[in-house]
């Protein structure tokens, strides 16, 4: 019995430990990421929209399905930094609302998100559970943040290497 003990203990504690490594990788990834400036961009807003839309088709699992098409509006808006039309299938981006390219490419991310999400399921339920629940706990808007979260770093350095979208 005191042997089974110390191996399920000692099986706790190395997941325990994966656990904190991996949650340290990601901490490390976040402040490692260098606040680029949306003028340290080397291309046109529009032409920077268009490559991490290119890169989500490919790298989130969506290589087989339509592309959204996308619209970049100057217009500095208070309320959001991008949206989705469902009707259009069309992601809107107000590419002056951003600071630094890692936000920027968190946007498109994000907004990607929703036009994957389905234009039935957003139809029917987005205004449903945002009334509900708030945009906050919308389950759409929480998909869209993480998987934003998760990716945004990765695909500005990915977009950086092969394109040197930015520099001094």
């Amino acid at each position: 019995m005191f042997v089974i003990e110390n191996i399920l203990l000692s099986i706790i504690f190395i997941c325990g430990l994966i656990v904190l490594i991996g949650l340290s990788m990601l901490f490390w990834e976040q402040i490692n990421t260098p606040i680029i400036p949306v003028s340290k961009l080397r291309m046109q807003k529009s032409a920077f929209v268009g490559l991490v839309l290119q890169w989500c088709h490919h790298n989130l699992r969506y290589a087989n399905t339509k592309k959204p098409t996308y619209e970049i509006s100057y217009y500095k808006r208070k309320d959001r930094c991008g949206h989705y039309d469902s009707d259009a299938h069309k992601i809107v981006i107000y590419v002056n609302k951003h600071a630094d390219l890692l936000q920027l490419t968190n946007t498109v991310i994000h907004e990607y998100i929703h036009a994957r999400q389905g234009k039935k399921e957003i139809k029917q339920s987005y205004k449903y559970y945002t009334k509900k629940l708030g945009y906050w706990n919308n389950p759409f808007e929480i998909e869209a943040r993480k998987v934003a979260g998760d990716n945004d770093a990765i695909c500005l350095k990915e977009l950086q290497l092969k394109h040197k979208i930015y520099g001094e």
